[in-house]
């Protein structure tokens, strides 16, 4: 039976680096993410007492009794619940946990307490799951098929719930769920009815669960590559079954005056970076059971479960303070305005458009803005009605245009491919040139527009589409 271990090394590595992932990604803060966690811990479990029941299954010599049953016991109970985990976690996963009737979620549980537990636990004296033949060898019993009855029964509830309430998920998270249950249901299959005393499901359930945290929730696309906080897609994944379910939740919409930010990123990207990572991390540790959304050049989302009264007077006495970095500090001048989800704005479009429109401050300090007049002015921007801009921005929006004016062919071309999300590294494959040739176009660059990094054009460039003035952009650019 020692053939077995190797199969199992390589799940608890693939478990591993799943469980890695899960924290990587600061994103096990959610109940879904915590049940999740909660399951490949068990998975993690179950491998290591899986290997521990196999040596003293293939030498009982070597080991007590009591030793020997503790293993089997531990591994067959947590190993067998785990098709159960997985079905509370669909549960919750997919905001249905509110609408199921409380009857239903006990005739849930019935499978897992008589048919798993209830025989497992009267084992000891019934025999009747696992005992040691006469030659001292671990053999199963016949209430072993109540165990492998339940874990099916539980697949296929979770399989039935995944394809019934699939307009909940999207294309990637509905295709990779039914992958998993590909990569981990088959191999049961075969083990009960083929294989009994082979266990290679662990490895590809292992396996499946690293794929469905890779898929489901793909970092490039979902996290800030600098700050490795949610980005505004996430925020717009994570709120919309608020929205859909009309289940309530608080958000608080912060937003740094875009005058500030220009100011800040005009430094060096070592100093930007810095001021970034400080602002969001604090952030991010304030709403410790929420999320912290970093939705682009000094607008932030925080989600909280309770009444963000005191969060906000929090961020309001720390904005009062400058931000210091070693020889540099910056005050910053902020919007803050708290949102109730499904009783003050009942839209993610609205509350997408609320979170887009920049600010602009006329006063230093902190500024407390209503949701109506928020959502006033966010229909005010998407009627093409040009918000305010101070005559400060509005010169350097200006200058910026004029510069961008006097570019040459070849170096509008690189800016271009900048503002299309194309990294330095990039230009000289993309644009057939030497990496040479782009340091001197970007010095060019940098010098006619007046700045100083690539993140400060992606800001001029955001803060043209914020203030409705792209097409002037897009008219020099002809």
């Amino acid at each position: 039976m020692l053939y077995n271990i190797s199969f199992d090394i390589c799940a608890i590595a693939l478990t591993w680096m799943a469980i890695y992932t899960l924290f990587y990604r600061r994103n096990h803060h959610t109940r879904s993410s915590r049940i999740f966690l909660i399951l490949l811990l068990m998975h993690m479990v179950a491998l290591i007492t899986d290997i521990a029941s196999t040596f003293a299954n293939s030498y009982p010599t070597l080991t007590s009794p009591f030793f020997r049953d503790a293993m089997n016991f531990i591994f067959l109970a947590i190993h067998s619940s785990e098709a159960f985990v997985f079905l509370y976690f669909l549960i919750v996963d997919l905001e249905i946990g509110h609408t199921t009737h409380r009857y239903t979620k006990i005739l849930l549980l019935f499978p897992e307490c008589c048919f798993i537990l209830f025989p497992l636990l009267l084992n000891p004296w019934t025999h009747a799951v696992f005992y040691y033949d006469k030659a001292n060898l671990y053999v199963h019993g016949s209430m072993m098929y109540m165990l492998y009855g339940a874990v099916y029964l539980y697949l296929a509830l979770s399989l039935g719930l995944i394809i019934h309430k699939r307009e909940r998920l999207t294309q990637r998270q509905y295709r990779t769920l039914l992958y998993l249950f590909l990569l981990s249901g088959i191999p049961v299959l075969i083990q009960s009815l083929f294989m009994p005393h082979q266990l290679i499901e662990m490895y590809f359930q292992a396996l499946g669960f690293y794929g469905f945290l890779q898929l489901i929730d793909p970092i490039d696309e979902y996290y800030h590559p600098v700050t490795r906080i949610k980005n505004f897609q996430a925020m717009i994944n994570d709120l919309s079954p608020y929205f859909v379910n009309q289940r309530s939740t608080y958000a608080i919409i912060l937003k740094i005056s875009q005058l500030d930010v220009l100011s800040f990123f005009s430094q060096t990207s070592d100093i930007s970076h810095s001021y970034r990572l400080m602002i969001t991390d604090w952030l991010a540790n304030l709403v410790e059971k929420g999320h912290c959304y970093d939705c682009e050049y000094g607008i932030y989302v925080l989600t909280i479960n309770d009444d963000p009264t005191f969060i906000c007077q929090i961020i309001q006495n720390r904005m009062a303070n400058p931000w210091q970095h070693r020889q540099y500090a910056y005050q910053f001048s902020v919007q803050i305005t708290a949102v109730q989800i499904g009783e003050d704005i009942h839209s993610m479009d609205t509350f997408g458009q609320m979170v887009h429109i920049p600010y602009f401050h006329t006063e230093q300090g902190c500024v407390f803005q209503t949701v109506e007049d928020l959502e006033r002015e966010s229909k005010e921007f998407m009627t093409h009605q040009r918000p305010e801009i101070p005559f400060a921005l509005q010169e350097a929006l200006d200058a910026f245009l004029h510069g961008f004016a006097t570019l040459t062919p070849a170096e509008r071309s690189i800016t271009d491919l900048y503002i299309h999300g194309h990294e330095i590294r990039e230009i000289p494959d993309i644009a057939c040139i030497s990496a040479n040739t782009v340091k001197k176009h970007n010095k060019n660059i940098y010098r006619k527009l007046g700045i100083k990094s690539k993140e400060e054009l992606l800001i001029y460039v955001d803060l043209f589409q914020r203030c409705g003035r792209i097409q002037d952009l897009y008219s020099y650019a002809k």
